[in-house]
This record gives C-alpha cells, sequence and structure tokens, in this order.
C-alpha cells in the first residue's frame, strides 16, 4: 500500500514498455496465501521470499541474461506459470525487500523508498485489496495488524538504505 505499483507503472508509461524490464518482487514469494496463513508467516517476513533468487535473476539480467522468473497471481494468492524475461536497457524492480541484503542493495543504480504518511498508506492498501484482491476491509485491517510487526522489523529500516525517500502526506 505504499504506492510502489502505482508508481511503477507510470514509470513504465513514461519511459516505454519496449526499454523496460518492470518485475515485482512479490513474484519471489516462496510461500502462497494458503502456505503463509498454515505457517502464520507474513509476506513481509525475508524467510517467505527466495531473496537469493532475486538477487542472483538480477545480476543476469545486468549481464544481459535472460531469466525464467517466477510469478505470484495477486487475485487469488497463487502462482502462476513462470515466464522468460529478456533485459532491457532499464530493469525496473519493486517490492517489499529490494533493499534487504547487501548482495541486492549492490545491484541497484539509484535506489528509491516510498514511505507515505500512515493514513494515505492504510487508505490505498483498503482501496487497492478491496476492489482488485478480493478482500473486505476488515480482512485488510486484521492484515495490516498482523504484518506491523514484520514491516517494522524487515520494510522500515530499508528506507536508511535508499538513495531517494518519497514521502507523501494526506491534503490538508
Amino acid at each position: 500500500g505504499a504506492g510502489k505499483s502505482t508508481l511503477s507503472r507510470g514509470c513504465v508509461e513514461i519511459l516505454g514498455k519496449d526499454r523496460l524490464v518492470d518485475i515485482c518482487l512479490d513474484d519471489y514469494h516462496s510461500l502462497d496465501r494458503m502456505g503463509r496463513a498454515e505457517r502464520k508467516i507474513t509476506a513481509l517476513h525475508p524467510d517467505c521470499n527466495h531473496l537469493d533468487l532475486m538477487a542472483q535473476h538480477i545480476r543476469l539480467l545486468r549481464n544481459g541474461e535472460r531469466i525464467f522468473k517466477p510469478v505470484y497471481d495477486h487475485s487469488d494468492g497463487t502462482f502462476a506459470k513462470p515466464e522468460f524475461v529478456s533485459p532491457r536497457p532499464i530493469v525496473l524492480i519493486h517490492g517489499p525487500h529490494g533493499l534487504y541484503t547487501p548482495e541486492l542493495r549492490r545491484h541497484w543504480d539509484v535506489s528509491v523508498y516510498l514511505d507515505p504518511h500512515p493514513t494515505l498508506r492504510v487508505a490505498w492498501k483498503i482501496k487497492r485489496d478491496v476492489g482488485k484482491r478480493g478482500y473486505t476491509r476488515d480482512q485488510v485491517l486484521k492484515q495490516l495488524e498482523d504484518r506491523r510487526m514484520d514491516s517494522e522489523a524487515y520494510v522500515v529500516p530499508q528506507r536508511e538504505k535508499a538513495d531517494i525517500v518519497i514521502s507523501f502526506c494526506p491534503p490538508e
């Protein structure tokens, strides 16, 4: 709910699909929605993500090599068929763990951390997850509470590692 995908879509539109590879790091979850629920782990916990595979794929794309990338389907919380991705002049990567490890950080030319005001983040997440992912408002609020500790422990500290921090504030 920070605006990562929205900002990425805008970058793709401005820079052009033919010049850019757009990769969402959610595709690198190690467990689907049901698996996370069974194990009582959130998608924000590093153990629920293939961080090494992320780094390997980013390294390969930087070296001009094609990758065979996993695909996570947010509409139902399962994995779809993996896809081949060919390198392009610009590689745009977005997701919650892009700055988590030194290995990942070393691959970025520029890193950006989106830091919306908490009221905006909650409103944006509710709007997206209810409208596009089939959740109810109460489910989204519960999910936010369930993820709070992992967000504070693993995602928020990445703010300090970013080259640029973009903050969003609610209108007055």
